[in-house]
């Protein structure tokens, strides 16, 4: 007994000393700021309008196989690539160009495909680097923040989807329990029963409401210093367009 409490006292002193959220049923989103940015931080946003884009997307994939896809948003909150991997655990610690580094690359949930009804993307929030991966996604908690980046975009191979932000709510385990929020094909009741629990209980919304049949974008992360704690951003999607 006395053997365990001391290595939870361990866990929680490591924890503490190193910034990060140790979330034992979810990924833990929370890390410390190391290097590990993309190649030359060649945004493939200033090709989006260009015949470059595709050119953009072919060197990323390049440089990781697991690249599916840009995210950016409008006001420039955010513009990171997005990969896949084999689990939700290998890219918490794996840097986009391969390296091992504690901020990871933001990934979309290994059981998604590009037609799943829901694009469930992770990040980690960067405890000393409010600018670095999902970090910015505090913005988004207040009314102002929300409504000044309310617009996003993902960029695939071969099309645009744009989405709405919608609201911003932070669960705990018991809500991904009871409501399993970060399911790739969440719909039906399920859906509806998730969207009227985070409506209940956002920390900011905007006025577009979502249809049941909206597809959606969903962005997770850690909430700051809060390990028992994440920060859901639940987009819809608003259109597509092909890039060929």
């Amino acid at each position: 007994m006395r053997e365990s409490i001391l290595y939870d006292v361990l866990i929680v002193l490591t924890a503490g000393i190193l910034g990060v959220c140790a979330v034992a049923v979810r990924p833990a989103l929370g890390t410390p700021a190391s290097p590990g940015e993309v190649k030359g931080r060649r945004l493939i946003r200033d090709e989006a309008e260009t015949d470059g884009a595709a050119d953009m997307w072919q060197l990323l994939h390049a440089e990781n196989s697991d690249f599916i896809a840009w995210l950016d948003f409008d006001s420039g909150l955010i513009s990171l690539p997005v990969v896949q991997g084999k689990d939700n655990e290998v890219y918490l610690t794996r840097n986009f160009d391969g390296s091992s580094g504690p901020q990871g690359t933001v990934f979309r949930h290994c059981a998604a495909s590009s037609d799943s009804l829901n694009q469930v993307l992770y990040g980690h929030t960067v405890y000393y680097d409010e600018k670095a991966k999902f970090s910015p996604l505090t913005v988004l908690t207040t009314a102002e923040g929300l409504q000044e980046n309310s617009r996003l975009r993902m960029l695939f191979e071969t099309e645009e989807r744009t989405y709405d932000v919608c609201l911003a709510v932070y669960v705990t385990p018991d809500e991904l329990e009871e409501y399993g929020y970060d399911d790739p094909e969440l719909s039906g009741e399920k859906k509806s029963c998730w969207l009227a629990w985070a409506e209940a209980h956002k920390t900011a919304g905007s006025a577009r409401a979502i249809a049941a049949a909206d597809p959606l974008l969903t962005l997770e992360s850690c909430r700051r210093y809060d390990e028992d704690t994440h920060l859901v951003v639940i987009c819809r999607e608003s259109g597509r367009k092909s890039t060929r």
